[in-house]
């Protein structure tokens, strides 16, 4: 088994040398760090990961300052619903939202994280009041609020979470 060193040079110009399988965990620090931090630590064989998260990072911090999803559940969602940006079910629909069980085609990606936020602004999620992205990921599926029909979503959300290190961007609530 290849053993792949990451060498990263910290703020303070020291050199922490980390390897795999051991997954890398970093200290919280700043969202720009952290988000650095992310790109850095994915494998190149998931360069398209990479380039996802990078372009729907702002889009992902807009929506959870607007309904308190957590970064890393849109993220993990987006990247999951279309393959990491290779399948969207309809044009701009990166979370298999529909209406009327018919999947939404959106004119754009704004149009569609609007609409994705006014999901979690329905009152099944207020009652549930997640406040950690485990909770998010566990209410994503509850038959209250019915986002995800599979019995398995909570658990394809965590791994990406947590294989893409989205768990260490810091909720909006740690922010404050």
């Amino acid at each position: 088994m290849k053993t792949l060193i990451i060498t990263i040079l910290l703020l303070n110009s020291t050199l922490l040398s980390l390897s795999y399988p051991n997954k890398p965990k970093a200290p919280k620090i700043g969202t720009s760090g952290v988000r650095g931090y992310i790109l850095c630590s994915i494998p190149k064989k998931y360069d398209h990961v990479s380039k996802f998260i990078n372009k729907h990072w702002n889009a992902a911090k807009a929506v959870e300052l607007d309904c308190g999803v957590p970064m890393a559940i849109s993220l993990a969602v987006w990247g999951l619903e279309t393959q990491y940006g290779k399948k969207p079910v309809k044009p701009n629909n990166m979370g298999s939202i529909k209406k009327n069980h018919v999947y939404v085609t959106y004119n754009s990606l704004s149009e569609f994280y609007t609409d994705f936020a006014k999901v979690f602004k329905q009152d099944c999620y207020k009652e549930m009041n997640p406040q950690t992205v485990k909770q998010w990921a566990i209410s994503l599926q509850r038959v209250n609020c019915t986002y995800a029909m599979s019995k398995k979503y909570y658990s394809k959300i965590m791994w990406i979470v947590q294989e893409f290190n989205l768990d260490l961007i810091p909720l909006k609530s740690e922010t404050k």
